[in-house]
């Protein structure tokens, strides 16, 4: 019964972006034909997709989505801090010209900006545990990088469709 509340309230949520949006939220761009879709759909596709995946019941998810709400938006400060020190050590291979030391504080700022979006996992993790079961925290781990490697599939299919249709 759980499965085809779960199922339905995919399907429904699927639904309601197609009537916003002509089908941009629940297939790839290259399947529609429309543009790529924006952060609140992905974020609603999201939200679909865990909830088919680990298949919450009504008590789970009021539980699970503040927290793993305000996970998500620590994980993206985290991440920003991260992906601006690669910014820099990318530039700074691009320009050269830079001491050793610059080079290794670089680096070293790097590595501590990923060591603490890995301590913000771990202590979400014991969060996650006092929500859910240990299976669906397994789950939830899970469907976080199926869900990467589908916007990436996504990503790649709107470049290519892009890239198909300025070239005719």
């Amino acid at each position: 019964m759980k499965r085809i509340i779960a199922i339905s309230t995919v399907i429904l949520f699927c639904l309601s972006l197609y009537g916003q949006n002509k089908g941009a939220g629940c297939s790839s761009p290259a399947k529609t034909g429309n543009a790529r879709p924006g952060f609140e759909q992905i974020e609603s596709m999201k939200v679909a997709f865990f909830t088919k995946e680990l298949d919450l019941s009504p008590e789970e998810a009021s539980a699970f989505w503040p927290v793993y709400n305000q996970f998500s938006k620590e994980l993206k400060e985290k991440t920003h801090a991260t992906r601006s020190a690669l910014r820099a050590m990318e530039d700074a291979s691009k320009n050269g010209g830079r001491s050793d030391v610059e080079y290794k504080k670089m680096v070293d700022t790097y590595l501590d900006a990923k060591i603490k979006e890995n301590e913000l996992i771990k202590l979400y993790s014991s969060e996650f545990y006092k929500v859910l079961s240990p299976e669906k925290v397994n789950r939830m781990f899970l469907a976080e990088e199926n869900f990467r490697f589908k916007m990436i599939e996504m990503w790649r299919s709107y470049k290519h469709q892009e890239h198909h249709s300025t070239s005719k």
